[in-house]
């Protein structure tokens, strides 16, 4: 208690709270530098510091489990909506998305594999910038050095964004929204050599994965939680 501040006879949730809402200058900060340093040795705490209620104004907000959740949530619901959009819009909307939610990734929450969608964003913006620039015109020769110079990292980008879903049981929010920004028929065309290389490989990916077939096999260091996060 004297050096860190912490009345254990309150309970575990009082000293939980404590230690969230730590600033550098409080005694019980040390602890949660601790937790950030090594969080897989102590996972467990997970469901400890989600028990603590997400304050309603705070800078370090991100602190907890039960923020991070709800921001997953609601990131699912704008996967979901980018099925009515255009690729564009769609395309539009998943960058406003990354710029919203890409910090998460940052937080000790993600290195836990509890930010699987925030995750899913990096490589499905990548995919999204590509929908937007011009199609690419000219020869198969030079739409085959176009899609060598570039084309390909947008093919990696969507696998990429697969293989973080299927890892976390989310292919059902992360496909779908891929397929959208993938249609070969508006984007993809302009990102594919005619002839030597398919258009529709990224959409056909996203189409498969949004049949259940897993089309992706991945290792990962982190747990897989499901997307799908109730928040309270």
């Amino acid at each position: 208690k004297q050096r860190y501040g912490l009345d254990l006879a309150k309970g575990p949730l009082d000293a939980a709270a404590l230690v969230l809402e730590a600033r550098e200058s409080d005694a019980a900060y040390v602890l949660w530098q601790k937790f950030v340093l090594r969080p897989d040795e102590q996972a467990g705490l997970y469901e400890v510091f989600k028990a603590v209620p997400k304050p309603t104004l705070w800078s370090e907000a991100e602190r907890y489990p039960r923020a991070n959740e709800s921001e997953e949530a609601e990131l699912s619901k704008a996967f979901q909506a980018l099925a009515l959009m255009d690729s564009s819009a769609a395309a539009t909307e998943l960058i406003a998305l990354e710029n919203q939610h890409g910090k998460r990734r940052e937080a000790v929450w993600a290195g836990l594999g509890k930010a699987p969608l925030a995750q899913a964003l990096l490589p499905l913006a990548e995919v999204a910038r590509a929908v937007l620039k011009p199609a690419v015109g000219g020869n198969v020769a030079h739409q085959a050095a176009v899609w060598a110079d570039e084309g390909w990292a947008v093919d990696a980008a969507a696998l990429a964004a697969l293989a973080i879903a299927q890892a976390a049981d989310c292919l059902g929010d992360v496909a779908p929204a891929l397929a959208v920004v993938g249609d070969p028929a508006r984007c993809a065309r302009g990102h594919s050599a005619a002839g030597d290389v398919p258009a529709g490989d990224l959409v056909s990916a996203a189409g498969v994965a949004c049949k259940g077939v897993q089309p992706v096999t991945t290792s990962t260091d982190h747990k897989s939680p499901s997307c799908h996060l109730v928040t309270h």
